[in-house]
């Protein structure tokens, strides 16, 4: 069997391809491992203390983990969202602060799109680069306003924390969805 079928049928059937080595086998593995960030997702990086377990995730479907640390589920996803790739954050850091906490790399061609929690007040970052779609999703029973952007070429962008200013005591990290549409 060949190595890259039984990849494609890993990530196909929703398991895990786990990739290490030590010195130069350490950078094959990194190189491997970027090429296969997500399906639309060209790299990504994350500054947060959880950077060693947030990461890019495939095929958004009802049913899959949105966070890597709280068991919620992701429940009547929007047909745009389905089948996206997403990035599996830590819930926990919803209220950690930095200007540059994620920085994705997409193709043109790509729509990113971000679920934001209403009751946060909305962040410079955020409203300067994405719109709102009129459309939301609930996380963990809070409703989380769709803010999409539509990449007309190949571009990174720098996301920065959940809000600009003092936030509630608690409040769902926001979710990053990567996509192709026509």
């Amino acid at each position: 069997l060949d190595i890259g079928d039984k990849f494609a049928t890993t990530i196909r059937e929703g398991g895990k391809i786990l990739l290490f080595g030590n010195g130069g086998s350490a950078a094959d593995a990194q190189h491997v491992a970027a090429e296969l960030v997500g399906r639309f997702t060209r790299a990504f990086m994350y500054s947060g203390p959880a950077s060693s377990i947030v990461h890019v995730e495939s095929l958004a479907r009802d049913g899959k983990s949105v966070y890597v640390d709280a068991d919620v589920a992701f429940a009547n996803l929007p047909a745009s969202l389905a089948g996206a790739d997403w990035v599996q954050s830590a819930n926990r850091e919803s209220l950690y602060g930095a200007v540059d906490l994620m920085e994705v790399a997409v193709a043109g061609g790509a729509v990113v799109s971000i679920a934001h929690d209403d009751r946060l007040p909305r962040p410079v970052w955020l409203t300067r680069q994405f719109q709102t779609t009129g459309t939301a999703i609930v996380v963990d029973g809070q409703r989380m306003t769709i803010f999409e952007r539509r990449a007309a070429h190949d571009e990174s962008l720098t996301l920065g924390a959940n809000s600009d200013s003092a936030t509630p005591a608690s409040a769902n990290m926001y979710v990053v969805f990567v996509a192709r549409r026509p």
